[in-house]
C-alpha cells in the first residue's frame, strides 16, 4: 500500500503549530505503524524557490499562524521550518513508522528517484523472496 503523507502530516502540522509534543504521540496508538516513511527533506529556503511565489496560506502556517507584520514569504519559511523540526522529532521518536529513507531534497529529481525505486526494489524483492508478506499473500 501506498500512501501519500499519511497520519505523520497531521502530526508534524500539529508540533508545528504548538501542540505539546506528548498530546500528539498519545494520539499514535490510533494509527497502524507504517513499514517506510520516504522523506524528501529539503531546505525550507529551497523550497521557497521552487514554489516560485505560489504559497499558500495554508503552506505558511494558516492564519493564526502568520505574524500581522510578515510576509507570506517569512511565515512560509518559519512555518516550514517548524514543520521540518518536527518530521525529525517523529523520526527520531520512531512515531508511527519502522523506517525512514531520508532523501536529499537538494539533489536531481533523477538521484532522489533513484535512491526511492532502489530501496523500494529491494523491499518489494524481500517480500517476493520470502514467499509471503505481512498480509499473508
Amino acid at each position: 500500500m501506498l500512501l501519500h503523507r499519511f497520519a505523520l502530516s497531521a502530526f508534524s502540522d500539529a508540533l508545528a503549530l504548538g501542540m505539546c509534543p506528548e498530546k500528539v504521540f498519545s494520539l499514535a496508538h490510533l494509527f497502524d505503524d507504517v513499514d517506510l516513511v520516504v522523506w524528501v527533506d529539503t531546505p525550507v529556503e529551497l523550497a521557497l524557490c521552487r514554489k516560485d511565489g505560489s504559497i499558500s496560506e495554508a503552506e505558511a502556517g494558516g492564519p493564526y499562524f502568520r505574524r500581522e507584520s510578515e510576509t507570506l514569504d517569512q511565515s512560509f519559511t518559519r512555518y516550514q521550518d517548524r514543520v521540518r523540526q518536527a518530521y525529525l522529532l517523529l523520526r527520531k521518536k520512531s512515531i508511527l513508522a519502522k523506517e525512514w529513507l531520508v532523501v536529499d531534497g537538494t539533489k536531481s529529481i533523477e538521484v532522489s528517484a533513484g535512491k526511492i525505486t532502489k530501496k523500494i526494489t529491494n523491499i518489494d524483492n524481500s517480500i517476493f523472496k520470502s514467499g509471503s508478506n505481512k498480509y499473508g499473500t
